[in-house]
């Protein structure tokens, strides 16, 4: 068996064209009639069939688990007036998009991350968000389920995913989401039967601003 993330057709889909050096020797041997592979939902398994030759009973979507041990030490939290950004900070999850659409509903960013690849400080600095966003760098998992709880909502600007935890973090909290409309989210959504998602026309910032005000009005807080 062979778990595979991202897809490369998918990322070149979402992401445009890209250069993969040094995986060609692993992409030839996974395509061999022997190699299950297991993918994270259906949606990627949709790019995974041609791309390595397989047929549908070869690939085998196993959707990721959250950290239900730490979720269940957490308590039900008092909601606070903030959006909940987590995730890498990288090009393609267009954290720009999502301080642009703070600013305009006029609420606090608090960010959970590990890694910031695009200074996201200027960007804060850019949109005059010094004094509305927070960096939250290495928290653990009991303390994040504790601020998705807390939070408004939780939102991510992400063009492209192998799956989208934070989605489903988000539902397992009763936390509306809102991001772009893509395909993982859709799914997610739907296997969750989860009606506080709020997908916005991709790459379209004043769209993703339109939802988070409106999840921001509605408040489609749900059970945990």
């Amino acid at each position: 068996f062979v778990l595979i993330f991202d897809p490369f057709p998918m990322m070149d889909k979402f992401m445009g064209k890209r250069s993969y050096i040094g995986w060609e020797k692993l992409v030839k041997g996974i395509r061999k009639n022997d190699i299950d592979v297991i993918s994270l939902c259906n949606e990627t398994s949709k790019y995974i069939f041609e791309w390595l030759n397989k047929k549908e009973d070869k690939v085998h979507p196993l959707y990721p688990c959250i950290n239900s041990i730490l979720f269940n030490e957490t308590a039900e939290q008092k909601r606070e007036h903030y959006a909940l950004f987590i995730s890498r900070l990288v090009k393609h999850k267009k954290f720009e998009d999502v301080v642009f659409a703070c600013k305009k509903a006029d609420v606090k960013l608090k960010v959970i991350s590990s890694v910031n690849a695009i200074e996201a400080q200027r960007i804060v600095k850019k949109y005059d968000m010094q004094n509305n966003v927070e960096f939250h760098l290495r928290v653990d998992d009991k303390k994040k389920f504790e601020m998705i709880r807390q939070a408004s909502v939780v939102i991510n600007g992400s063009i492209f995913e192998g799956f989208g935890m934070y989605v489903a973090e988000a539902i397992t909290c009763g936390t509306p989401f809102v991001g772009y409309s893509y395909p993982t989210f859709r799914e997610i959504a739907d296997y969750a039967s989860a009606d506080n998602i709020y997908l916005a026309r991709s790459k379209d910032k004043e769209d993703l601003a339109k939802n988070l005000i409106l999840a921001l009005e509605e408040k489609k807080f749900r059970e945990t």
